[in-house]
């Protein structure tokens, strides 16, 4: 029937409108009565003297924040990404002249490629970055899964098989550390975790 349609019609739209009025309505209660200040939400960028900071002095970082770091890449070795991680386990953590001595002394084939990539890393922390050599550890060293690649491997009577050629990426980062706490042949990261655990321990009473 065309009336009944209309009425049911004109029902939903009813319902609607109440329901559009009845939110609106909650949300109007909920909104706070005191709007926030500016000053609350933005910083400030007056200086101590009330003139305003320039666009250099926002973007230099301070000499508390700056990162004694530098890092160089290695992308594109042909060796997969476990093999490479071993021989980057080696050397995490340790001083650069040792971790040098571990990878001369290492029989795997990448240890090659992670050699020079600790050299760039070297260069870079003096060149770029002004750091002290001698003062250099290993901070990171990580592997990341490169390019991998499906060939055919021929077999016997006219049969074959799939060959993968595994791709990796390697990243070293070394920091610059106080002379006190480089370690002959340990490494700097666990020296300095076990001195903080010392530190945090509380000594029993007398």
């Amino acid at each position: 029937d065309p009336v009944s349609f209309l009425a049911m019609l004109l029902l939903r739209t009813a319902r609607r409108c109440v329901t559009a009025v009845t939110s609106a309505i909650r949300c109007a209660t909920t909104i706070p009565s005191r709007p926030l200040s500016l000053s609350a939400t933005r910083p400030s960028l007056s200086t101590p003297s009330g003139g305003l900071l320039s666009n250099a002095s926002l973007l230099s970082p301070t000499p508390s924040t700056a990162a004694k770091t530098a890092h160089a890449v290695l992308s594109g070795v042909h060796v997969a990404r476990t093999r490479l991680n071993d021989v980057a386990t080696l050397i995490r953590g340790l001083h650069v002249n040792e971790a040098l001595a571990q990878l001369q002394f290492s029989t795997r084939r990448c240890a090659v490629d992670v050699s020079k990539t600790l050299r760039s890393a070297m260069a870079n922390a003096e060149k770029n970055a002004g750091l002290e050599v001698a003062q250099l550890v290993v901070e990171h060293a990580f592997v990341g899964k490169g390019t991998y690649m499906r060939r055919i491997m021929p077999h016997g009577r006219g049969r074959h098989g799939i060959k993968h050629r595994k791709y990796s990426h390697l990243t070293i980062v070394v920091r610059e550390v106080p002379a006190e706490e480089i370690r002959n042949g340990k490494r700097w990261i666990r020296a300095k975790r076990s001195t903080d655990a010392n530190a945090s321990t509380p000594v029993p009473a007398a």
